[in-house]
């Protein structure tokens, strides 16, 4: 997913780019890439493209290592939930 304040268009190129590059993907066929869901901390993105069956897994983690890279090269951080924990001490003359 990407933060909401993302260029979308931006998003949308990049993973197309990272797709087009991908050596494992069959050159004939379609990519496509979709926002797949509005989601509490970003917006879900999908990149999909045929590969053959015995290079599966060695494109679809070549696909998200790319991503992550290029997002990192790009300043666009990937939305993670998060929860600040602060610790307020007791006055003195408060009850315990």
């Amino acid at each position: 997913s990407v933060p909401y304040e993302c260029d979308l268009k931006t998003v949308r190129a990049i993973l197309l780019k990272v797709a087009e590059e991908n050596p494992y993907r069959l050159k004939d066929d379609p990519i496509t890439v979709e926002i797949t869901d509005y989601a509490e901390s970003g917006i879900k993105m999908c990149v999909r493209y045929y590969a053959n069956n015995d290079v599966f897994w060695t494109a679809v983690f070549k696909t998200r290592q790319d991503i992550l890279d290029i997002f990192n090269e790009n300043g666009i951080s990937i939305p993670y939930n998060r929860i600040d924990v602060s610790h307020i001490p007791q006055n003195e003359n408060s009850q315990k």
